[in-house]
């Protein structure tokens, strides 16, 4: 009797220590709504705050419960005998963007050349990247235009530049899109700044790389608060093509009490 009611006692107090940390966490609406979507950029639910499931599980739940792979999901998306599946183009030209209309003449929001007189354009910096006149040739293209991308909303983008070897990547395509454009796209914020932290660190003969940088954001929310996200991504090269993808990274919040703190894992 003893021994039970001494192990239902230290049940209790586990109980209330890890709901009181995830209440802590949780109470930040902001961070959590940021962990929640932050792909990086790289991101799409990397961690889930409040469930106590390994945030691993967490993704490879809700991936399994999207159809995030091919086989059955991939097949009944055809929708008939002979019918061709939507392309993805076809399927995010349906997906509102935050383009503004004379975005090609507006400085690029990348800030590729910060604090000068003259910034650089859109159409002279990422515009090239996202309309696929050109490709990513180094980790900070990557980077850079990815960014863009998550500011102006453009999902096929995102796609197009993660690399299969990333845990977010996902072989339908279609449904990654329509995940990404429902929850993934940061739509409660507005980016301010994208800030690498150095050159790119080149290994593996070339063909990796690995990059820290940091993302301000303000939530449209409530007191709109600004946070900055960071993170140290790896980035991997195509030896045939030379093109360079997104390949991961280690994402850490800017929060007090969470700047050590390795958030997807």
């Amino acid at each position: 009797s003893t021994i039970k009611e001494d192990s239902k006692s230290m049940m209790v107090k586990a109980s209330a220590e890890t709901t009181a940390s995830l209440s802590s966490l949780a109470s930040n609406r902001m961070v959590s709504t940021i962990l929640r979507q932050w792909f990086a950029l790289g991101i799409l639910c990397l961690m889930g705050i409040a469930t106590v499931n390994p945030a691993h599980a967490f993704a490879a739940k809700k991936n399994k419960k999207r159809g995030g792979g091919g086989g059955k999901n991939a097949a009944s998306s055809q929708k008939g005998f002979g019918v061709a599946p939507p392309t993805l183009e076809e399927v995010a030209s349906q997906f509102k963007t935050r383009l503004p209309p004379d975005a090609g003449s507006s400085p690029c929001p990348c800030s590729s050349t910060p604090n000068t007189v003259s910034p650089i354009l859109y159409a002279d910096c990422c515009q090239p990247y996202h309309q696929k006149e050109k490709f990513p040739e180094s980790p900070l293209r990557v980077l850079q235009s990815r960014y863009s991308a998550f500011c102006y909303r453009l999902v096929p983008y995102i796609i197009q530049t993660t690399h299969p070897k990333c845990r977010d990547f996902r072989e339908n395509q279609i449904t990654w899109a329509k995940d990404l454009h429902r929850d993934g796209m940061f739509d409660s914020f507005e980016f301010i700044e994208l800030k690498p932290s150095g050159p790119a660190e080149i290994v593996n003969d070339g063909h990796q790389a690995y990059l820290d940088f940091s993302v301000r954001m303000k939530s449209k929310e409530g007191e709109q608060k600004e946070t900055s996200v960071s993170e140290k991504s790896l980035f991997l090269q195509d030896p045939e093509t030379g093109i360079w993808s997104y390949a991961g990274g280690d994402v850490r919040s800017g929060v007090q009490g969470l700047e050590d703190t390795i958030l997807n894992q």
